[in-house]
This record gives structure tokens, sequence and C-alpha cells, in this order.
């Protein structure tokens, strides 16, 4: 009896299987069965088969006609005699001593399965790079064994592909273990189905498996049609029922659903009306809610699916400071907002309370056709590589992040917190802006600000565009490396006038779509219009003079608020919206404070006024009466209260 009987499922494999074959009859660990079973190829993969069974005697070939990779390792499980079994695709290699240091393991640990390691290698570079199959528990021992129970949480959520793990040949058997015999997702079933009859596990923390990454896009792993779909449909049905366990059943959802967004994600086109509705189906004969998915990006998935009408996401960052201006922003979309879409609002932060957290989603709660989700995006972004600058905090950074999170639409609108929507959003997110990274509003500048532009960032000022109306498309966005682009760019520059929106003007450059000024009408431009409107060509001018006549969005840009300052240009229709905010007292309390310390501070100066006088004359009367450095002392004391009795005055002028 052999120790290990490998098992290679072979589908017109003729590129791969050479290199596939010779890592397998060149391991250290000699006692081998090798079964192929060629699943119906129609490449010379079945010539190539015989030649290396004239090679090595350990070489068996078993032939079928296609049903999938499945059905063949079934095939070859059936005629394996070894004592442990490997399953290998036919596309993937091993290291020279893989078999010796699984098996030595799986032996002295008495194991069921022993699972290792990985390299991914990309089929077109060659680029390697390791896998960390336990990456939810990091502190896990490699040096011990596990039972199953007790530790779901972290088997649930390795990898569930069969190669990387050596089984003990009478587990399988006792357990009647075999693949799903589906043409996508077999091994699905077959890895749940294990990890429920509770096996003993090792592990061997070494990449031992050279997997191929997208090296056939013709691989049936990466199907993306509707009997893909039923089978993951039909694969997860079936898992989802081997567990009675509350807990168990709750982390089956989750990863199962993650793979159909895996899968969705591989094509998003492949969401045709016909599978959407099977798996709307599925989901609602299992009881399956959106507070089952653990990840808030796959619930958005889940909206996304379960939702009958348009659906439009739309991205926000925020701090505590900002939530309740952010209130007020939301207020003016969703109340101008066309009634018969879904809107997807997602808010990015990195430390937001509870409390009001729980105060904006009460808030949006009042519009049947919206729902919030809070991203924590502290785990995505490397703050340390970020600055800030001026009243910009580092939130600004994270739209950078929206291609990444919000991977499972095609676009998405980011809006800045200070700014008022008066327009409907979805005739914005309806434009066409294919090809383009984004589309954004142009930012007309003053004189200084047009010199940086073309003399540090190097830009045409009249491409140069504002950052806080943005829509992306998101599929253009992670093709072209958007956040990396922007991120490694960052380095290049010590200090930037605005960060993100300087970065995303440098690497989107020819790649934008601008948007009609009306939708980022900017406070800037109404507080000091001379200045801004010098540069402006005539035809920019009238574009310019309409926008401002008919906003759709208001945006208060600079460091003038419409929450500090009440009496400057259209801060009126911003504080129509607070009074409708949950956040609407705590706003005015605020504003309250902060005018009315700074007047009582000035009250109590005024007041001191005659008492300051009555000083002063004593200081002048005693330096006139005084010599040498005493009264050079007396001198400069007088001229410090003379400052202060005049600024008291000023303010009487008022």
């Amino acid at each position: 009896m052999p120790a290990i009987s490998v098992i290679i499922p072979v589908y017109n494999a003729s590129k791969t299987l050479d290199k596939c074959l010779e890592s397998v009859v060149g391991q250290t660990f000699k006692d081998l069965e090798i079964i192929c079973v060629d699943d119906g190829s129609t490449d010379d993969s079945a010539e190539k088969l015989a030649g290396w069974q004239q090679k090595d005697d350990r070489i068996k070939v078993l032939r079928q006609e296609n049903k999938g990779g499945g059905a063949a390792r079934n095939t070859g499980l059936k005629q394996a005699a070894g004592e442990y079994v490997h399953f290998l695709d036919s596309d993937d290699s091993l290291q020279p001593k893989a078999y010796e240091h699984m098996y030595d393991k799986i032996r002295n640990t008495k194991a069921d399965v022993c699972f290792c390691q990985y390299c991914y290698v990309d089929g077109i570079t060659g680029k390697k790079s390791k896998s960390n199959i336990f990456y939810r528990c990091p502190e896990i021992s490699w040096e011990e064994s596990f039972w199953i129970k007790g530790n779901e949480n972290v088997f649930f959520y390795s990898d569930v592909v069969p190669w990387n793990k050596l089984y003990r040949h009478q587990f399988l058997k006792e357990k009647k273990l075999f693949f799903d015999s589906v043409k996508s997702g077999d091994d699905r079933w077959f890895y749940f189905a294990m990890l429920a009859e509770n096996p003993l596990v090792c592990f061997v923390d070494a990449p031992l498996v050279n997997y191929m990454v997208d090296y056939n896009n013709k691989s049936q792993s990466n199907l993306n049609n509707e009997p893909a779909w039923n089978s993951r449909l039909d694969s997860f049905q079936r898992i989802i029922g081997l567990f009675e366990n509350n807990f168990l059943r709750y982390l089956a959802i989750d990863v199962c659903f993650t793979d159909l967004y895996m899968l969705y994600m591989k094509k998003l086109s492949a969401l045709t009306p016909a599978v959407k509705n099977k798996i709307c189906k599925f989901l609602k004969q299992n009881n399956i809610e959106e507070k089952d998915i653990l990840s808030v990006e796959r619930r958005g998935f889940y909206r996304l699916l379960t939702n009958e009408r348009p659906t439009i996401p739309v991205v926000f960052s925020s701090n505590n400071n900002y939530l309740p201006y952010l209130a007020v922003t939301l207020e003016s979309m969703l109340a101008n907002a066309d009634k018969n879409c879904f809107y997807d609002i997602f808010i990015f932060y990195d430390a937001v309370s509870d409390e009001l957290k729980e105060l904006l989603a009460e808030e949006v709660e009042k519009y049947p056709n919206a729902s919030v989700t809070f991203v924590n995006v502290n785990r995505y972004i490397d703050n340390k590589m970020l600055y800030s600058h001026a009243h910009y905090s580092k939130e600004m950074y994270y739209r950078l992040l929206i291609p990444e999170l919000l991977a499972h639409y095609q676009k998405a609108l980011y809006l800045d917190c200070d700014l008022l929507v008066e327009g409907d959003i979805r005739r914005l997110y309806e434009q066409d802006i294919s090809g383009c990274l984004l589309a954004a509003v142009r930012n007309y500048t003053n004189l200084p600000m047009a010199k940086y532009v073309a003399n540090v960032l190097k830009l045409e000022t009249k491409d140069y565009f504002n950052s806080g109306v943005l829509l992306f498309n998101l599929e253009e966005c992670r093709r072209f490396g958007l956040k990396e682009k922007c991120i490694d760019t960052l380095q290049n520059f010590a200090r930037l006038a605005c960060p993100d929106q300087d970065l995303l003007n440098l690497c989107c450059r020819g790649k934008v779509f601008f948007l009609d000024m009306s939708w980022n009408v900017m406070w800037q431009h109404l507080l000091r219009p001379f200045v801004h409107k010098i540069n402006l060509t005539p035809e920019q001018a009238a574009e310019y003079e309409k926008a401002v006549r008919f906003p759709q969005i208001i945006h208060y840009t600079t460091g003038y608020k419409p929450w500090n300052y009440q009496e400057n240009i259209l801060a009126d229709r911003w504080w129509r919206y607070a009074i409708r905010s949950p956040f609407y007292h705590g706003i005015v309390y605020k504003y309250m404070s902060q005018h009315i310390d700074g007047k009582m501070r000035e009250i109590t100066e005024v007041l001191k006024l005659p008492v300051l006088k009555k000083r002063y004359f004593r200081l002048w009367l005693a330096s006139k009466l005084t010599f040498g450095k005493k009264r050079k002392q007396l001198k400069k004391k007088r001229r410090e209260l003379k400052m202060q009795i005049k600024s008291i005055k000023r303010v009487l002028k008022r």
C-alpha cells in the first residue's frame, strides 16, 4: 500500500501539466501513487499523460467524459489505495519536500488532516506571495494539533480548497466524504462536511504548494454564468443544513454569502435578473437576513441583491466633530431625492461614538428608501503615511478606499459633510462616465492658487477639480490602482495645499469627466466672487452664473462654515435643513457657547474700562515722579495698558 495517493483532475491542462507532474515525481518523498483523471480533455493532455505514464510507473491514468473537477476527484478517490490522500490541481505545483513535511507532521500527531501554507503565483509575471490561511487568528500555534470543535471560528474562515491539505484516507472513508459533482464550487461542500465531522488537524507553516492565479481564464472555478450560481446555491443549501447550532449556522451563512460575493466580483455583469431572483429566493427560503452577514461590505451586497428599486451608493467620511453637520447634509439629500430609488449610505470613520451613530441612524430611519452603514476603515489605511493641513482632517483620504470597499457597485458617489444637496442625487449618479476614473466639478481658483496648481502640481488650472463631490467609476479605479497611485504620489510632495484633492488631480489627469458646475457650487466663490471670477472665460462665467442661480449642491468650502457664520450668503439655507436634524439642539448649543462666550469676554473687558483708566493715570503720574530704570519700567507698563484700553474702545465702536 502506498503512503500517499496523489489525485490530479486534468481538463485541457496541456500548458501546465508537465510542470505539475515534474513537481510530483520529483518529490523527496517517493512512496507515492499518482492518479491522473482525464476529465474529457479536448487538447493534447491525454497524449501528455500517456507519455508521463511510460516514464514513471507510479502514474495511473483514468479517463471519463467531462463532468467537472469534483467528479474527477471522486473517480480518483474510489481508486486510491494510499494511507493518505492529497488532491492537486493540474495547473499548480509542489515544493520539492512538500510530502516529506506533511507526511511527517500528520504521522507524528496522528491527525486526520494536515493543513499547509501555499504561494500565490501570478500566471503572467511569475511573482510569488505567501498565503496566510488563518489570517483571522494570527495567534494560532502551528506546533500543536487541534480538534475542529471549539475552534470553528478559525477554520470556517480558512481556505476551502483541497490542495493545501493531506487527508487520512480512512477518515474520508469512514465519514463518506466526497466532492459535489458540479462544475463550479465543487470543493465547498467537501470542506464544510469535513469540518462537521470534527477531525483532528495539524499544520505546516510553510508554503508547500504553488497556486497559479488566473492562468486559465476558462478554468471552471471562474465560470460566471447561471449554472455556476445554481451550483453555488445548491451547495450552500446543503452546507447550511449541516449545522444546527445557531452560532455555527451563523458562521456558515456568512462564509457562503461571502463566496457569492466573490463570484459576483469576478464579473459584475454576471448578476442578471434571473440570477438575482434565484439568490433572493434562496435567501428567503433560508430566512437569511442582513443582520446575519458579518461584514459591512457584504451587507451592502445583500442590500443590492434584495432591493427591488434602483440602488444608489453614497459615501461620506466623518468623525465625532463633523457627524452633526453630516446629518444636515443627509437631511437635505434624502428630502430632495427620488423616492423611487434606494440610497445605500456608507459613512467611513476611524473614531465615532456609538451615541452619535445611533442618533444618525434614527434620522435615516425616517426615510424608508435609505439605509446607513458605518465602516471603520482604520485597518485599511496607514495613517503614518498621511498628513493633514489647515482645516482638512485625515478623513479626507478615506474617499480613496471607496473602490476597494464598495467593490460590489459599478459606480459610487462621494460627498463631503459640509454641503447641501438641493437637487435630485439620482440625476448626478446616472451620469455616463464610461472610460473615466471619476466625474467632478472644475474648481475655479484665485491667482495664488492658480500659480500653485501650475507651478507646483504642474497641472492645467482649467482642469483642476474639487474633490468634495465625486462620482467614482469603481471598476475602472480598481483596474487603474487609484488608491495605490495616490499614496505613492503623496510621498513625492512634502506639503500639498489640499492633499486629497491635489492627489486625485495629479493621478486622474486626462481621465476625468467634468460635471455641470451646479453640482458643486463652492462657497468661496460666493464669499469672494471677484477674486475667483477673474480667471474665467466668458463661457465659464456664464456657466458659473447659471449654477449660482440654480444650485443642485451648495458646498460650504473653506474654513468658514454656515454653522459658525450665520450672516454669510446661503447660510440660511443650511439652517433650514439643520432644524430638521436630531442634532439641531447640539449644533445651536455649540454655536451659542462659542459666540456668547466671546461676547461675554468682550463685555467683561468693557466693564473693566474705568478701572483700567484709573490705573493708567496712576502709572502716568508715577512715571513723571521717578527717574532712570524705574521710570522706563513704568512707561512700558503704561504703553501696554494703553493698548488694552484702545482695544476695548474698538469693541464699543462696533
